[in-house]
């Protein structure tokens, strides 16, 4: 019980916030790592996770995988050689025409 002589005093020179803080940065990596292996973004998922890290630990394992694409090279028989697309959606460069004989 306090009495009307005793003060509280606050001896938290910060650490607290720190060691929290930190915390929070190392299980962002859990959603992230999650999310990444189900073919989403990683930065975007580890933000999400180190706001809010139950919600995005939970919503990560109930993701569904991205299903896998590829585009086909032109001019490939029977899809050989497919391609996979480059980062961020742009198609990639078609192969270098054929070099005729001198």
């Amino acid at each position: 019980m306090l009495h009307a002589a005793q003060t509280y005093t606050n001896t938290s020179d910060g650490s607290q916030l720190l060691v929290t803080l930190v915390v929070a940065a190392v299980l962002a990596f859990i959603p992230a790592f999650i999310a990444r292996s189900k073919g989403r973004g990683f930065a975007l998922w580890y933000l999400y996770g180190f706001l809010i890290w139950i919600v995005a630990f939970i919503h990560s394992l109930l993701l569904k995988p991205m299903p896998a694409t590829t585009v086909q090279g032109p001019g490939l028989p029977g899809g050989a050689g497919a391609i996979p697309p480059m980062p961020g959606g742009a198609p990639p460069l078609p192969p270098p025409p054929p070099t005729m004989p001198p």
